[in-house]
């Protein structure tokens, strides 16, 4: 009856180990998701300052360059008129749309940070929940083999 009775003491721990280690990797598990996430948030913020930066560094070479034209047509004698106008007109234009598509490029990147930094948050929470129902199950099966004993 004493073996016995240590038989189903050392079974019960081991049910109660086993079920610590599952919950312990189900938080170590979520843990990670959630630093995934704070690390894809970050990601999302530097890529839309990123955007903003070189955006505003290619609009201000674009000043430069119609400054270029606008000085080298001037010196050359000939007048803001007609083509002259068309020239500068078409390298703002284009400037523009060059600018434009860093934006959207840079927002979009920052958008794909922000989708993965939900889906590691919903991951973590997964994980959690996945942890709690991994350490039930040694315990139950651990009470179960008890309740077996004294049948």
């Amino acid at each position: 009856m004493c073996m016995a009775a240590v038989g189903l003491f050392a079974g019960m721990a081991g049910a109660v180990m086993q079920s610590m280690g599952a919950k312990a990797q189900a938080d170590a598990q979520a843990a990670e998701y959630k630093a995934r996430a704070l690390y894809n948030k970050r990601q999302a913020q530097v890529e839309r300052i990123k955007g903003a930066y070189e955006s505003g560094r290619l609009k201000e070479r674009g000043e430069r360059v119609y400054s270029a034209q606008k000085a080298a047509f001037s010196d050359s004698g000939v007048t803001l008129e007609g083509t002259p106008v068309d020239v500068v007109s078409d390298s703002v234009q284009q400037n523009e749309l060059d600018v434009q598509a860093v934006m959207w490029g840079q927002t979009l990147a920052g958008q794909n940070y922000d989708y993965e930094s939900k889906i590691n948050e919903m991951n973590r929470k997964s994980a959690k929940q996945a942890g709690f129902y991994a350490s039930l199950a040694p315990l139950l099966s651990g009470f179960s083999s008890l309740q077996g004993a004294f049948s």
